[in-house]
């Protein structure tokens, strides 16, 4: 399935409270998201409804995001908000301070 410019190649089961999503870009180099519950404190590199998309790159909040990583994931939070929008259900999922809290 395309995402943008990015295909979207797994969606894994929920963990800690997170649905982790594999995207590829259009080279094909893979590159992770955690969809969680927006929040404002935190708000992720793209808000899709009430859910935030936020890019695995392990900078803490600190490191810049890849550009067709963020392009990727302002697309995914693009699908997820007509998602809902239309009332599909969305999963509780927790934020991203609680996400962290669980994943210790």
């Amino acid at each position: 399935m395309q995402v943008g410019r990015c295909t979207l190649v797994a969606v894994r089961p929920i963990k800690a409270g997170g649905v982790p999503v594999v995207l590829a870009t259009p080279s094909g180099r893979t590159f992770h998201v955690d969809v969680l519950r927006h929040d404002p404190a935190t708000p992720g590199v793209a808000r899709g409804g009430s859910l935030g998309v936020y890019v695995r790159n392990a900078g803490g909040g600190t490191r810049a995001t890849d550009e067709e990583h963020g392009l990727g994931a302002m697309a995914l939070a693009q699908l997820l908000a007509k998602r809902e929008a239309e009332g599909r259900p969305i999963p509780a999922l927790l934020t991203l301070r609680e996400h962290t809290r669980q994943l210790g």
